[in-house]
């Protein structure tokens, strides 16, 4: 038993020696370190020219790297600890920056010193990235993503304080849902799971009480439903209660688009600005209400 938990012990000691072993970094040989190769000598020397300008310009020190790896590491800690190692920007200013690529890992990051984090902040990047770069990675170009992200850079580090806070702002004032693109809420995804819960659990039993209940009426000829008895005929509960949900998602999905668009089967005072994340909810308790109506009207001889 205690070589068991010598075994173990050395294996857990084993597998945590990289967590505690500094990553080895590519020396910095220029501005521009293209050690994942993804770059034309005449692309590296172009920007390796703009760079220049930035630093001649305005002090500031803007590198552009790209890594065959991160040995392991979250983009985050790997991206931290270059920044360090390389000691970017001016020691009393910080004003150092750096795009790191990973194209193994499909991942990027722009790791920005102190000092340049008023007018480079982590909304302001991830627009940068988000808009310049990912949608050119995503076609297969990585060379004008970096190009594009590096522009981008460096046409904010370029402006007047004044006008870098502007963008800044700007930016700070979008909404985050907005800024990532991402237009459909983890709370809406789980009243979408919801929806379908009911959808499954509680329209197939119901065809179930429907068959049944067709067979007691033929067999004791007992006229149940108004029809049967020259009244009119009842409306399908479950077929109106599924078109109105079905309305009421569509409701959902149409609003925020077009303020001026509504469905014809959901009543007109249903305000069409209403969150996806409501509708959905709305949706869910519309399903059970109408589960609960159609059991008790079911049950009734």
């Amino acid at each position: 038993m205690g070589g068991l938990i010598a075994a173990l012990a050395v294996l857990c000691l084993c597998l945590a020696l990289p967590a505690f072993a500094a990553p080895k970094f590519p020396p910095l040989s220029g501005r521009v370190v293209d050690g994942a190769s993804i770059l034309s000598p005449a692309v590296e020397a172009d920007l390796t020219g703009k760079l220049k300008t930035l630093e001649d310009s305005t002090g500031r020190q803007l590198v552009v790297t790209t890594v065959p790896s991160l040995q392991g590491y979250e983009i985050e800690d790997y991206g931290y600890q270059l920044g360090r190692t390389w000691g970017l920007g001016a020691k009393d200013r910080d004003d150092g920056a750096i795009l790191l690529v990973a194209p193994t890992e499909k991942k990027v990051r722009i790791e920005v010193g102190y000092g340049l984090e008023p007018v480079l902040t982590d909304a302001l990047s991830s627009v940068i990235i988000q808009s310049a770069i990912i949608p050119k990675f995503k076609a297969g170009d990585l060379e004008g993503g970096v190009v594009a992200g590096t522009d981008a850079i460096l046409q904010q580090l370029s402006l007047p304080d004044d006008e870098a806070r502007a963008n800044v702002a700007q930016v700070a004032a979008k909404p985050e849902r907005a800024r990532s693109g991402s237009g459909f809420p983890p709370i809406a995804a789980l009243l979408v799971g919801l929806f379908v819960f009911f959808l499954i659990t509680r329209l197939l039993p119901r065809r179930a009480r429907r068959g049944s209940s067709r067979v007691i009426r033929k067999n004791t000829n007992r006229p149940t439903s108004r029809a049967a008895i020259g009244g009119k005929p009842e409306p399908d509960r479950a077929r109106s209660g599924l078109a109105a949900t079905w309305a009421t998602l569509a409701l959902a999905s149409s609003s925020g688009r077009d303020s001026c668009c509504r469905i014809a089967s959901v009543p007109a005072t249903t305000p069409p600005s209403r969150s996806p994340a409501l509708n959905f909810g709305i949706m869910a308790l519309w399903m059970m209400t109408l589960d609960r109506a159609s059991v008790r009207t079911g049950s009734r001889p």
